[in-house]
């Protein structure tokens, strides 16, 4: 009985950590073989602008968000790297509408520092059929500061999302 009591104790507690962490899920981007280019360009931080991409960019799975103004699809990525400067890298979180054709926001981290799209799904595209989001001049601000610069090209994304993902 003793047994018992300590197996399902231990096993009730793995569980709400499971929960307190999302689920079992995997969140954090894991290595492909996909390709990602991004091209960063009009940037106030001069050293920004310039051709981003990977063969190998990191992706995670696409979750589906529970959310009252609507389910929305959310996935992350990164080893996005600059063209001549392996130090430069972009990683960053991508969220968009169910069903929808345009992002609902995107953040980029790229050396530490934050950017976002915002909420505005202009100038971008939820690519389903070739398993990628576009990006076509999109301006991207800092989170901490006025920083900015526009965002042209495309990241991958799992095809094995869930339905309306």
């Amino acid at each position: 009985m003793k047994k018992t009591f300590t197996s399902l104790a231990l096993c009730a507690a793995v569980a709400s950590l499971l929960a307190a962490c999302g689920g079992g899920g995997s969140d954090s981007p894991d290595p492909s073989s996909r390709t990602s280019a991004v091209a960063l360009s009009e940037a106030t931080v001069l050293t920004l602008n310039g051709a981003y991409g990977s063969t190998e960019t990191g992706i995670s799975d696409v979750n589906e968000l529970q959310d009252i103004g609507g389910d929305k699809c959310d996935f992350s990525f990164n080893n996005v790297v600059k063209t001549g400067d392996t130090s430069t890298v972009i990683s960053g979180n991508v969220t968009y509408n169910e069903n929808a054709t345009t992002l609902a926001l995107t953040t980029f981290t790229i050396n530490g520092a934050g950017y976002s799209m915002g909420s505005n799904g202009d100038n971008t595209t939820v690519d389903r059929t070739s398993n990628r989001v576009t990006f076509n001049g999109k301006l991207f601000t800092a989170i901490a500061g006025s920083d900015t610069f526009k965002v042209t090209g495309y990241l991958p994304m799992k095809g094995n999302r869930p339905n309306g993902c």
